[in-house]
């Protein structure tokens, strides 16, 4: 048996909805009809629904079972097998931060050319934010 669990969805002219079933366990497939009235009740029409068991995907991927077991960190440091993750060299983070300098560059050439308060804020703003940004990426 399938249902929807709530009803009256409401669905804006030429758009789309999508709408979860819940269906029990028990053989498949899972058959019926969807009620949709539309106009405030001015129109109803059925469709055939068919609620099928999933195919098998190409790109589905294996989990090993070994994956659900929760690690032990103080006994992995002491033996060495821990996780260890990536080391982020600049060469790797290079593109960014050839765009921070731009933007650098960018926010002073404004600040330098223009007169305006509200220019040398927005300068110091994007100052601000690539100081940050820097250091969350060498962090």
């Amino acid at each position: 048996m399938a249902s929807i669990p709530a009803n009256n969805h409401f669905v804006d002219a030429d758009s789309t909805r999508q709408v979860s079933v819940e269906v029990e366990d028990g053989p498949r497939p899972v058959e019926g009809q969807l009620k949709i009235v539309t106009g405030h009740g001015a129109e109803t029409d059925y469709v055939a629904v068919s609620i099928v068991e999933p195919e098998d995907s190409d790109d589905a991927v294996d989990v090993d079972e070994m994956l659900a077991a929760p690690v032990d960190d103080s006994s992995a440091d002491s033996e060495g097998g821990g996780v260890e993750l990536p080391d982020l060299s600049l060469r790797e983070n290079a593109p960014v931060a050839a765009l921070g300098v731009l933007a650098l560059a960018v926010a002073a050439g404004s600040a330098t050319l223009s007169d305006s308060v509200a220019v040398l804020v927005g300068a110091l703003a994007v100052l601000g934010s690539v100081a940050a940004a820097g250091y969350l990426l060498l962090e």
